[in-house]
């Protein structure tokens, strides 16, 4: 592998991440795309260095979409600017694509120190001081405590270099934070502890499963037990657990008490081939190197954007839909519940109550609210908070915002505010007759996506 590819690929984005939103001057950006293409396809022929590390399946895309990049950038038409997304997006993926089957195995217990150590002082400082924070009160790092770690730099300069399969921005109940993944925390100071913990952890399950191959779950308790875990060793695994772990690993935290002293965990059939694998190390190297997303965003509206863009480019296959119209408005349109809130409702094991109506009906809000189809958003608005009462220890979401005081003050006038502004205007768009004079509903009329998602995220904490 050349170090040009991996260079062009950090320059795509670098692009990306600098995006100029809808009300920023795009020219000065365009300008950095137009020289972005001669980069690539210096005198119109593509680089010796892509020429030779593409694959031949990719190299005729690849040339169309630096050209398109090329002539639209040049005509400073900022009616074109799609055009330049489209060509980023699949450069950044080809790219990430070539350098990855290059890097395998991209992440492994042995590679811990030597990936920590490309951390920049500030970097080890700020993943030290995400990870406290987690551990000591079980949220992500606020966005406005970024300043007292680093400075009056930006938050782009700060975090180049590092990606979303390390560190990603989210929210919290409105608010900007950031939090870690099971990677980033393997990159902090209790790096080595965390690995440790969790391949005992897996040699346990393994154990268990020998003896008993019907075991499906285990508890604080016997884990401190068996391993001889202290009481801040045992906090660490939780939380290690808590950040989820990749796809196929044979545990995954089943429940948990917000005191850190009581938790379970579950036991999948993946076990099997924990139980078939001869070096519990080896196979955990093999996850993680498999989960690993060195591709994935930090930022939460890179995400969005990217989430966005795949959507509506599967939209193609159907017929009468113009497409690239279709993508500027999904593109002009956040997420109404946010992905990373639906994520943190796909992880949950309730034994007393099954999200899978719930999430299906966030992700049709989504789906209605990025097409400004008002009517169903404010029906399914209120299909939720009817669906989701017995969550919080009532038949009616109505006793809820007049009886519920597990979140606070700020929570139960936000959910007051919910309860009666979608009963309101749900009740008079669905049951108002027709007259001779109408007026269709806005989304501005109908939204209540503030309020439902401070409510969805204390339902995930009660759930959890």
């Amino acid at each position: 592998m050349n170090d040009f590819i991996p260079q062009v690929l950090e320059l795509a984005r670098d692009l990306q991440a600098h995006a100029p939103s809808a009300n920023q001057d795009p020219k000065d950006w365009m300008k950095k795309a137009d020289d972005f293409a001669d980069i690539c396809m210096p005198r119109g022929q593509l680089a010796p260095q892509l020429f030779t590390g593409i694959s031949l399946r990719d190299q005729g895309d690849f040339v169309r979409h630096i050209k398109a990049i090329k002539a639209a950038a040049g005509s400073y038409n900022s009616g074109l600017r799609t055009n330049i997304d489209e060509g980023l997006t699949f450069i950044v993926k080809t790219l990430g694509r070539e350098t990855q089957v290059e890097a395998k195995p991209v992440f492994s217990v042995s590679s811990i120190p030597a990936l920590a150590s490309r951390l920049s002082p500030v970097q080890r400082k700020l993943f030290d001081e995400v990870w406290n924070y987690f551990v000591a009160s079980g949220k992500p790092f606020p966005f406005r405590s970024l300043p007292r770690i680093v400075g009056k730099q930006s938050i782009e300069e700060a975090l180049r270099g590092l990606n979303g399969g390390l560190i990603y921005e989210t929210t919290e109940q409105g608010d900007r934070c950031f939090k870690l993944t099971m990677y980033g925390a393997f990159l902090t100071s209790y790096g080595a502890v965390l690995a440790a913990l969790l391949v005992r952890l897996l040699d346990l399950v393994k154990e268990l499963y020998e003896s008993d191959t019907f075991i499906k779950l285990i508890d604080r308790a016997l884990v401190m037990n068996k391993l001889e875990l202290s009481p801040a060793d045992a906090q660490l695994l939780v939380k290690l657990l808590n950040l989820g772990l990749p796809r196929g690993m044979p545990v995954h935290l089943a429940s948990w008490g917000n005191d850190g002293n009581t938790w379970t965990i579950s036991i999948t059939d993946d076990v099997i081939s924990l139980y078939r694998s001869d070096d519990t190390v080896a196979y955990l190297d093999e996850r993680l190197s498999a989960g690993y997303r060195p591709d994935e965003p930090y930022s939460y509206d890179e995400r969005l954007r990217r989430d966005l863009q795949r959507d509506a480019a599967a939209m193609n296959a159907l017929p009468g839909l113009d497409v690239m119209s279709h993508r500027r408005s999904l593109l002009q349109v956040p997420s109404y519940v946010s992905e990373l809130r639906l994520e943190e409702l796909r992880k949950i094991s309730n034994p007393s109550f099954d999200c899978t109506r719930l999430i299906c009906m966030c992700e049709e809000l989504n789906e209605c609210a990025a097409r400004q189809n008002a009517h169903s958003v404010i029906m399914l608005t209120r299909a939720i908070l009817d669906h989701v009462a017995p969550v919080f220890g009532f038949k009616k979401f109505k006793e809820v915002a007049s009886n519920y005081a597990g979140g606070g003050e700020s929570f139960r006038k936000s959910i007051e505010r919910l309860e009666n502004h979608s009963r309101k205007v749900a009740d008079r768009l669905l049951h108002m007759p027709i007259r001779d004079k109408e007026v269709a509903p806005t989304m501005e009329e109908v939204s209540c996506a503030a309020e439902l998602e401070t409510m969805l995220a204390e339902l995930c904490r009660r759930m959890k």
